[in-house]
């Protein structure tokens, strides 16, 4: 399966319901009834999950960002490490060739 197709199954979802899904579950999950006090011990496994879910726009801003010419930055910087750089400067970046 190519990356490009990972991400458009990733990016083709309806994204404001998965941040308030994502949102919602950052508050229950520092509930007392569910995992408040594992969250205030510093459970790293709950700390984990809450980071997960208010991290959830970002990430799929992230990932899902595309360049003038409809590619995906994260699938370019997969192979270069240079998303942001990509995204910014794509003259610079076109001069780079990817190898199949």
């Amino acid at each position: 399966m190519r990356i490009t197709q990972i991400l458009d199954a990733t990016c083709n979802v309806n994204a404001a319901k998965c941040y308030n899904l994502m949102q919602d579950l950052a508050y229950k999950i520092r509930l007392d009834t569910v995992c408040g006090k594992d969250y205030q011990q510093e459970n790293p496994y709950v700390r984990q999950a809450y980071n997960g879910f208010i991290s959830y726009k970002m990430e799929y801003e992230a990932a899902c960002m595309k360049d003038s010419k409809g590619s995906y930055c994260k699938s370019f910087s997969l192979f270069f490490h240079t998303c942001s750089i990509y995204c910014q400067n794509e003259k610079k970046a076109s001069k780079l060739t990817m190898a199949e």
